[in-house]
C-alpha cells in the first residue's frame, strides 16, 4: 500500500460546512446584542422623552404663575405711581405696597434632564438632529430669560434696598409722616421696577409657547 493511500483527504465540505456555522452563530450573536442594546436604547429614550416633557409642563406651569404674578405687580405699580407723582390718593397704603414690590419673582430653570443628557453624553441618544438642536436652543433661552428675572433682582438690591435702609424714617411713618414719597428717586425705582416686570413678562410669555411646541414636538416623537 502506498503512502498517499494510507493517509485520509480532507473533507473540504465538511470543513466549510463548520466555518460557516461559526461564522453564521458570530453573526447571529452580534445581531442579538445589538438589537439588545438598540431595545435599551430605545426604552432609555422613551424615559428621557417622558422626563423632558415633565420638565417642560413644571416649567410652563411656573412660567404661567409669574407672568400673573408680574401682572399683579404691573396693577401695583400703576396704583401707587400717580400718588406718588403728586397725584391725590390713599398715601398710607403706598408703604405697603412699596415693601411687596421690594421682593422679587423668581423664575428656577428646569434643565435637570437636559443636563443630565449632556454630562452622561446620552443626548446623542436622540439620532435626530434637529431634536438635539431644539433642545440645545431652548436651554440657551432659558439662560437668557434667567437674566431678564435678575434685572428686577439688581433694582431692588441694588437701589429698592439702599432706599429703603438710607431714606425712610420708620419711626416718622408710625406718626403719620410719608415725607419720603415725595423723593424722585422713588419714582425713577419703581418706574425701572415697573419696565423689568414688561420685559419679563413679554419673554416668559414667548418662552412659554416656544416650551408648548417642543413639547409637541417631543411627543410626536421627535
Amino acid at each position: 500500500m502506498s503512502t498517499s493511500e494510507g493517509k485520509k483527504g480532507i473533507n473540504w465540505r465538511y470543513t466549510l460546512g463548520e466555518i460557516a456555522i461559526v461564522i453564521i452563530g458570530i453573526t447571529i450573536a452580534f445581531s442579538l446584542n445589538r438589537w439588545a442594546e438598540n431595545s435599551q436604547d430605545r426604552k432609555l429614550r422613551k424615559q428621557y422623552t417622558t422626563s423632558l416633557i415633565t420638565d417642560l409642563d413644571a416649567e410652563i406651569k411656573q412660567l404661567e404663575e409669574n407672568i400673573a404674578a408680574f401682572r399683579n405687580r404691573l396693577g401695583a405699580t400703576d396704583r401707587i405711581l400717580p400718588i406718588l407723582y403728586g397725584a391725590p390718593g390713599p398715601r398710607d397704603s403706598v408703604p405697603n405696597t412699596i415693601y411687596q414690590l421690594a421682593s422679587g419673582i423668581s423664575y428656577n430653570p428646569q434643565d435637570i434632564t437636559y443636563q443630565t443628557l449632556v454630562n452622561t453624553g446620552d443626548l446623542s441618544l436622540f439620532g435626530s438632529l434637529d431634536l438635539q438642536k431644539r433642545l440645545q436652543k431652548h436651554h440657551a433661552e432659558q439662560r437668557e430669560l434667567l437674566k431678564d428675572y435678575t434685572r428686577q433682582d439688581k433694582i431692588n438690591e441694588n437701589y429698592m434696598g439702599e432706599f429703603m435702609i438710607r431714606e425712610i424714617d420708620y419711626t416718622a411713618i408710625r406718626q403719620g409722616n410719608y415725607d419720603f414719597l415725595d423723593k424722585p428717586i422713588l419714582r425713577n425705582i419703581i418706574q425701572s421696577l415697573r419696565g423689568s416686570y414688561l420685559i419679563a413678562i413679554a419673554e416668559s410669555e414667548s418662552f412659554v409657547e416656544s416650551s408648548k411646541e417642543l413639547k409637541a414636538y417631543l411627543q410626536e416623537g421627535g
